[in-house]
């Protein structure tokens, strides 16, 4: 077995992320854990990494399946000298981040799903969780916090998740090494958030368009009580998706879920 604390420490040593490193056989969820130690005033490139999780956490409040000796479970502190509103497209970056990390395990080509759900043959095998503590205008950290299903076996998917889940063992018909993918993962996110510093959602706009695929395509997004349709243009600068409604209007759509429509 090479995922414990210390093969962590010793293959993060000198990497832009992973020291200090807090590892857990088990917690409530890494995202907790990392805002915690952020609010103790833990630095940029703090990782916590877990072996399980009991409450893991996903998008919308949703819960993140998060069993034992099977996947990846980590959360990366940041601090970015940004206004919330310049910080708000980190979670797009960390979809491209976690997307080219992983495509070097999969012979299959990976895909983003808005805004940052990472896809293997349609269905879900990384997600991310961003959270955001702000002062005044300012951000006074980041946690990001990233699951990815690594050798999840079919029978450990939970039935209601089957359809929807899988994971890079399932894909591949074989095991992964946990610290590979760990290390993969830290070093891509450490290198894109960078490109993000110097370059806002430019760095990382083509890169995401890509994996995802659905530029010039027609998108159904559903943003609280509202469905909207439209072909989608682009990525502004804030990290908007843009899409031209069926009516003629230009759209952006900041945050909620979309379905890629067949033409």
């Amino acid at each position: 077995m090479d995922f414990d604390e210390q093969s962590l420490k010793a293959a993060l040593t000198g990497k832009d992320f992973g020291m200090p490193l807090y590892f857990y056989q088990d917690t409530s969820s890494t995202n907790v854990q990392a805002f915690r130690l952020a609010e103790e005033g833990a630095p940029e490139g703090t990782v916590v990494i877990a072996d399980s999780q009991t409450q893991g956490k996903g998008r919308l409040r949703r819960q993140w399946f998060s069993p034992p000796g099977a996947n990846l479970y980590a959360s990366v502190i940041l601090r970015p000298a940004l206004t919330a509103a310049a910080a708000a497209p980190l979670t797009i970056m960390a979809g491209v981040a976690v997307a080219a990390a992983l495509s070097s395990f999969c012979l299959t080509p990976l895909q983003l799903k808005w805004p940052n759900d990472v896809l293997l043959n349609q269905r879900k095998v990384a997600g991310i969780l961003m959270e955001m503590k702000t002062l005044g205008k300012g951000v006074q950290f980041v946690v990001l916090g990233v699951g990815v299903n690594i050798n999840m076996k079919k029978a450990e998917i939970a039935p209601p998740l089957a359809p929807l889940a899988t994971s890079l063992c399932i894909e591949a018909g074989r095991e992964f090494s946990r610290l590979a993918v760990a290390v993969n993962m830290l070093t891509s996110i450490g290198s894109w958030y960078q490109a993000f510093l110097r370059q806002g959602v430019l760095a990382v706009r083509e890169a995401w368009l890509g994996y995802a695929q659905v530029l010039d395509r027609t998108i159904e997004a559903t943003c609280g009580n509202e469905i909207i349709r439209g072909r989608v243009t682009g990525m502004d600068e804030g990290g908007a998706l843009t899409i031209r409604t069926v009516h003629g209007g230009l759209r952006r759509i900041i945050v909620g879920d979309t379905l890629l429509i067949k033409d």
